[in-house]
């Protein structure tokens, strides 16, 4: 079986072009060949294909409540035009329009991790990248930085989508989930943060009390309305703020028969069992202006609603551990490789 790694080339003309500052571009030039060959030693692949990104991109369109990307500034480290055409012209790098090179990526991925049933020994690509956003989709994962190599599955690439879907990502201007009322952490008995905005941990102990990518799905629904009715929202305007964040967030792991990507759609049944069950419904008022009143219990702070065992399925217990050293294996899998718990780490990229 040939094992083909698929990288991710948009970071690269920015970390060699800062770390070249003040080299020659010969330097520069060699030490993205070096950077390709290492990822082709650590990964044990035969062959390889780059992506980069080009013209367009959907997301443009789909982002309404803030620019997508539009807080994006950064300069061009020396050397950065020469790299990208050294990148295109001599390791053939394959550019991407209409969509991140990321997505491309992804729908790779995805399209082998289907192929394979999931069984991570029939898997032939290994994806490289530092970026973050990818490990919603399952398959094999290398981070060029670390050397690290893991095993993603169907359940934990999900439940990390939910993850991001309440922290969002500060990097492209995705808000995420903008907070959280008071009544609804004291229910599962987290404490608020005080900056506004749900942070990475406050959004791994909402997740640990959920136990399959489901009803992970059930309990950001949860959030989401909580946040929406304390802000005097509509469900049927907390529906289309969550739809847009989703289809910002989510990674392309399919195009339609015209060649376009296929967005992220809502399970319209989730989305209505989640509705129906949720005391910040507007259908279910239980909660005032500000998250204030209701149901909340003499000692601030309930177990997970009754609806959250409805939802769950047998699975992991959560977000937790990291990356995987020793190879191409993940220790928390079930018979098919399935990894069900990934530690989720704010980045840079």
């Amino acid at each position: 079986m040939t094992l083909k790694v698929i990288i991710d080339g948009d970071s690269i003309p920015y970390s060699v072009g800062f770390a070249a500052k003040g080299e020659p571009l010969n330097y520069a030039l060699q030490t993205v060949k070096n950077s390709l060959n290492k990822i082709l030693s650590e990964t044990g692949a035969q062959e390889s294909e780059l992506y980069m990104k080009g013209e367009g991109n959907f997301r443009e369109a789909v982002a309404v409540t803030q620019t997508y990307k539009g807080n994006r500034k950064q300069e061009k480290p020396p050397h950065f035009n020469e790299i990208v055409e050294y990148m295109h012209s001599q390791h053939k790098a394959i550019k991407v329009d209409g969509m991140e090179a990321d997505d491309k990526l992804s729908l790779l991925l995805y399209e082998d991790y289907v192929k394979a049933h999931g069984v991570k020994e029939e898997c032939t690509l290994i994806l490289s990248t530092i970026d973050k956003d990818l490990n919603c989709t399952p398959g094999w994962h290398h981070n060029p930085r670390t050397g690290a190599i893991t095993f993603i599955g169907a359940v934990a690439a999900m439940r990390f989508f939910w993850w991001q879907m309440l922290v969002g990502d500060r990097v492209d201007n995705i808000p995420g989930l903008p907070d959280l009322p008071k009544a609804f952490t004291d229910r599962f008995g987290i404490r608020r943060g005080s900056k506004g905005g749900v942070g990475p941990k406050t959004a791994t102990r909402l997740l640990e009390q959920t136990h399959s990518a489901e009803s992970a799905e059930g309990m950001v629904w949860e959030a989401y309305l909580a946040w929406g009715h304390s802000e005097g929202f509509t469900d049927t305007a907390v529906k289309t703020y969550f739809l847009e964040q989703a289809q910002l967030l989510w990674m392309v792991r399919e195009l339609d028969t015209f060649g376009d990507p296929v967005m992220y759609q809502i399970n319209e049944e989730l989305y209505e069992r989640a509705r129906r069950r949720s005391p910040y419904s507007t259908d279910n008022l239980a909660y005032g202006k500000g998250g204030q009143g209701g149901q909340q219990g003499d000692s601030g702070a309930q177990a997970a609603p009754d609806g959250y065992s409805s939802y769950s399925s047998s699975g992991g217990s959560g977000l937790a551990v990291g990356d995987n050293r020793d190879g191409r294996k993940s220790d928390d899998s079930d018979k098919h490789g399935e990894s069900l718990r990934i530690q989720p780490v704010p980045s840079n990229s």
